[in-house]
């Protein structure tokens, strides 16, 4: 997600979505650990409760046979982390009892925190096999198969869960992250409602419809379930981040300003809080502060493209064009597949009076996306700038063709014929550009010294005419005046200028 030179909000990433992927803060105990996310639809599961541990990291391992002495060692060294030991012991206690779901279940935990799912998966099916009605156990499983990316095989198992145990609202929640992994939103939005009905203190579910009724544009019932989660527990930052996002929508920018600092200060090593009220502060025209906000994101994760993309966008409005340029370059060296990066270094090379590498970056721009309409009518202005007249009239024919009213690139084609001598071309264009824009009075001036100029003085004067008629600026209008003047429509002196014929920046 990243904005390009002078818009008012940067495209991000999220959509604004860098928090938008926000989820659960604070988890429900899972069977097979969750990580730490902040995103609704990126949050892993939450489980059902975990074997009960006993012990503390000082528990030492049984030196006698008995398979529930390992397992209660195994819970005490899971309790503080220590995963590697945990399944070791674990391990031990399926060698003295090999018919026990609970320690293949509990393995599965150790070996899913371990990072290894084929053997956490491995573990969780022959707990299913030894204790096939326990929902625990489908919940487990599910949950490696959603860190997998295996979506669909969660679903199943997490409905497998329900079935077992209809009143389960972590069943509910997990099997609604995922339906919204799989974009069934209104199935998604059941599930949350349904593990709300069963568990009203559940922070996690108002957080995750939030999400949904957020991306579905319900911004109302967003901000509701996104308020009660704050609410319920008022130390999660991704719901305020979230929130702040949906106030940003809404054109609640305090609210939103508000929202995205406490968020910072809760998680101060979250890249993405930085990177959002950076956004923000863009947005407000604040571009000092947004350039500092995404210097601190940078400093938290130097592998987000987006980060240096949008410090780069700030640079340009504080006119630090070799620091932008130097930003835009870490981005294409992160992501050099990202045609806007080509066209937000190469806009920047025009502005700096590089045309070439303007026009190298612009080019590569147009190769990686041929549907770039802005990068073919930036070429197009460097090349008339160069001169290149033939090469400038093709380049915004090729925008034209992808955004047909374009008024702008009409204009600036037009300008372009005149210069070449082909007067019913540019004519055509600026009649063009009169029909897109037919309250803008330069529009009407422009075609009124085009056909000044090609002897059709009455319509040349009907067209300024309607041109002052519409003017309310009074600097505009003086422009206009010259202008006709210029032409020798009507006017008793004026400045000896003609038809302007340098095309603008698109």
């Amino acid at each position: 997600m990243a904005a390009e030179h002078g818009a008012g909000r940067l495209l991000l990433l999220v959509a604004i979505t860098i928090l938008l992927t926000g989820c659960v803060a604070s988890r429900q105990a899972v069977p097979v650990s969750t990580l730490s996310s902040t995103g609704p639809a990126d949050s892993p599961p939450a489980g059902s409760a975990p074997p009960t541990v006993q012990g503390s990291a000082a528990t030492p391992l049984p030196t006698g046979p008995s398979a529930a002495a390992f397992v209660r060692a195994g819970d005490g060294l899971a309790e503080v982390g220590r995963w590697n030991e945990a399944a070791a012991a674990y391990t031990k206690a399926i060698e003295l009892d090999p018919g026990d779901a609970s320690s293949y279940y509990a393995r599965g935990r150790a070996r899913f925190e371990q990072g290894r799912l084929d053997l956490a998966l491995a573990d969780c099916a022959r707990a299913i096999q030894l204790d096939p009605g326990d929902a625990s156990m489908y919940l487990g499983r599910g949950n490696v198969y959603y860190e997998l990316g295996t979506y669909d095989l969660a679903l199943a198992d997490y409905s497998r869960a329900i079935e077992l145990d209809p009143a389960n609202a972590t069943a509910h929640f997990n099997r609604g992250t995922a339906h919204q992994r799989l974009g069934s939103d209104d199935l998604a939005l059941a599930d949350y409602s349904r593990a709300i009905e069963l568990d009203p203190a559940n922070a996690a579910a108002f957080h995750n419809r939030a999400s949904v009724y957020h991306g579905l544009g319900k911004a109302a019932l967003a901000l509701a379930d996104y308020t009660r989660a704050i609410e319920l527990d008022p130390a999660n930052a991704a719901a305020l981040g979230n929130r702040a996002s949906v106030y940003q929508d809404l054109g609640k920018y305090e609210l939103a300003l508000v929202d995205y600092t406490r968020a910072i200060e809760l998680g101060p090593m979250d890249a993405r809080a930085y990177a959002a009220r950076g956004n923000l502060y863009f947005q407000l025209g604040r571009y000092e502060q947004a350039a500092d906000d995404q210097t601190r994101a940078i400093d938290l994760d130097q592998d987000d493209p987006d980060e240096y993309i949008n410090r780069g966008h700030a640079y340009v409005q504080l006119g630090r064009l070799e620091l932008a340029t130097a930003d835009f370059s870490t981005a294409i060296g992160l992501d050099p597949s990202n045609a806007d990066v080509f066209y937000y270094r190469g806009s920047t090379f025009d502005q700096l009076g590089r045309l070439e590498l303007a026009i190298s970056d612009l080019t590569r721009a147009v190769e990686l996306d041929p549907t770039h309409a802005r990068a073919f009518g930036s070429r197009g202005s460097a090349y008339a700038r160069l001169n290149r007249l033939e090469l400038a009239i093709a380049d915004y024919t090729a925008m034209i063709e992808l955004v047909p009213a374009d008024a702008d690139a009409l204009s600036q084609r037009g300008l372009l014929y005149v210069r070449l001598g082909e007067l019913d071309l540019a004519m055509a264009d600026y009649t063009r550009v009169t029909q897109i824009l037919p309250t803008d009075p330069w529009a009407w001036a422009l075609r009124g010294a085009l056909r000044a100029r090609c002897g059709d003085t009455a319509g040349g004067a009907e067209d300024f005419d309607r041109a002052l008629s519409q003017a309310r600026d009074p600097d505009a209008i003086r422009s206009i005046v010259e202008l006709r003047c210029s032409v020798g429509l009507g006017c008793d002196g004026g400045p000896d200028e003609d038809l302007p014929l340098e095309p603008s920046e698109t």
